[in-house]
């Protein structure tokens, strides 16, 4: 997918259209036996859905983690968190997919505060070899930010902070709806 910037005017709309998207992907798998159905779910490509010419494993790999940047956009646009997060900054560019030509997943500037962050969906036991990564990017990055930002889903720890300063890293912990 691309580059998209998201705002309190266009996030529910972008939410919405992303929401279509994954409708049109097919729920069930018929196979006759594991080998047929692993198969069909890494190797056959799907003409539908927001990544139609990719696997549906490596699909939805990306799907999870675009709706971790669209509902964690949502979540710092909302007037009621701000207070919560204290992030001025009144729309996000945001990278869509895994693969991307900017070195961060999110971006913002506004006067001179600037941020950057990265988002992802992962299973608790792969939490804190993604999150390591996430934090050396940040710390091996040329240019500097004022604000750092992790956007992950919330199953991934135990936590239950929406909001969480740590070592100068906000991290906002996504609960994702049932699609």
């Amino acid at each position: 997918m691309k580059e998209k910037i998201l705002n309190s005017d266009n996030i529910a709309i972008e939410i919405e259209g992303y929401l279509e998207k994954i409708k049109e992907i097919p729920l069930t798998i018929h196979s006759e036996n594991f080998t047929e159905f692993y198969r069909i779910l890494k190797r056959n490509q799907f003409e539908s859905g927001p990544y139609p010419k990719v696997s549906l494993f490596e699909g939805i790999n990306r799907i999870m983690s675009d709706l971790v940047i669209l509902y964690g956009i949502k979540t710092l646009l909302d007037v009621n968190s701000v207070t919560k997060h204290n992030l001025p900054f009144a729309e996000y560019t945001v990278q869509f997919g895994v693969t991307s030509k900017k070195p961060f997943d999110i971006t913002s500037k506004l006067g001179n505060r600037s941020l950057a962050g990265e988002a992802f969906n992962v299973a608790p036991s792969f939490f804190a070899g993604k999150k390591s990564r996430e934090l050396k990017k940040f710390k091996e990055s040329t240019e500097k930010y004022s604000d750092y930002l992790l956007i992950y889903n919330s199953e991934a720890t135990d936590s239950t902070s929406t909001f969480e300063l740590i070592d100068g890293v906000l991290h906002l912990r996504v609960k994702l709806p049932d699609l």
